[in-house]
């Protein structure tokens, strides 16, 4: 089902390499996958077994020295290897699609026995990591960690389209987080809805932050990196004045410190993009509230690079100097407190020692800032 919207083949297919034949085999199974896979599994090993009988006759056209039948064996040969590619390709994105479609079957699972024998989800059960221990979810966290880079694109995008928030001119998916809620039995309770809204928001944040850290420059488009940030930014706003119960207040943290990872890892690629969010949220004009300024700079912790050139030395400044704006202009402890623990964790990130005799303009400018 994810395929339509979300896990489609990413750039570069033909030259990643498939998930090797063996794992596909154990999510094969694990999965149940319907029967409509099965004969693509058959006509891939068809086809490599003709790749064998070919490479035999090349081989011994080449002895014959027979140009004729070496020159069709090798278009015979290219021929089937362009097509085991695909398949291979499209085989692989099915996998993934099936298994994600299967941990949220046992997620709901697991969550519907959880909630069915009490008014909502005890805070001890939530200590003991619930249900991120769960071997469903540690087994698809480390499928995550094979799945080739082409793919982690649209595996971003299909991670997105179920987090249950309404973001403003981002259309909803069918298949997203009111599809999954439908397979749980949930007491009709607002504290218990949002209880489960926490656990699927936290146990997306392990699968995106599985995602994200592999993520290198050419491997995540720029739409998808800021579909991702609208998410973070949106939620973090509307948590801002939420009221936990203490099970829920010790999720919520969870999932800040995992947006804080997830952040992190987009800064690492992206700094510009993070930092424009950042600045957005911090201008007065937006009237943002106390709350909302110290949890967006709380989720900000890792957003610490060293630039590699003028542009994004000029990011730093600018940062910088919002959030020296911010302190001046602001009454509260708490928001100067929080200004100034992302004023220290960003000048972490700078190389302050040593000689900048010989460094760049923009160096220079960055370091007297």
């Amino acid at each position: 089902m994810f395929n339509q919207e979300g896990l489609l083949p990413g750039r570069g297919a033909a030259a990643s390499a498939p998930l090797p034949t063996s794992l596909q085999r154990q999510l094969t199974a694990d999965s149940q996958k319907d029967n409509a896979t099965a004969p693509d599994e058959l006509y891939i090993q068809k086809l490599r077994a003709t790749l064998v009988d070919l490479t035999a006759t090349r081989t011994a056209a080449q002895s014959a020295n027979d140009q004729p039948i070496l020159d069709q064996t090798r278009a015979k040969i290219t021929l089937i290897q362009q097509q085991l590619v695909k398949l291979d390709h499209q085989l692989s994105a099915d996998v993934v699609a099936n298994c994600l479609t299967v941990w949220l079957d046992a997620l709901a699972a697991v969550l519907g026995r959880a909630l069915s024998s009490g008014p909502g989800i005890k805070l001890s059960t939530v200590q003991t990591g619930f249900p991120r221990h769960e071997p469903f979810h540690k087994d698809f966290c480390s499928l995550l960690r094979l799945v080739p880079e082409n793919y982690l694109d649209s595996v971003l995008r299909s991670l997105l389209l179920l987090f249950p928030l309404d973001i403003p001119n981002i259309p909803k998916s069918p298949y997203g987080a009111e599809f999954f809620f439908q397979k749980v039995t949930l007491p009709i309770k607002a504290e218990v809805i949002e209880g489960a809204n926490l656990i699927l928001v936290d146990c997306l944040l392990d699968l995106v932050m599985e995602v994200t850290q592999r993520l290198t420059p050419g491997w995540a488009t720029l739409d998808t990196l800021r579909l991702l940030l609208r998410h973070a930014f949106f939620y973090l706003r509307i948590s801002a004045t939420k009221k936990f119960t203490p099970t829920e207040g010790k999720i919520f943290q969870q999932t800040i410190l995992k947006w804080a990872i997830v952040l992190g890892d987009v800064a690492a690629i992206e700094c510009g993009e993070v930092i424009r969010k950042i600045d957005d949220i911090l201008d007065p004009l937006k009237r943002a509230s106390s709350e909302e300024i110290v949890l967006v700079l709380s989720a900000s912790r890792y957003v610490s690079e060293m630039p590699t050139d003028a542009r994004g030395a000029a990011e730093i400044i600018h940062i910088i100097l919002t959030l020296t704006a911010v302190f001046d202009r602001s009454k509260k402890d708490s928001v100067r407190i929080a200004v100034i623990q992302a004023l220290e964790r960003l000048c972490q990130s700078l190389d302050l020692t040593g000689s900048n005799e010989h460094a760049p303009d923009w160096v220079t400018a960055l370091l007297r800032e």
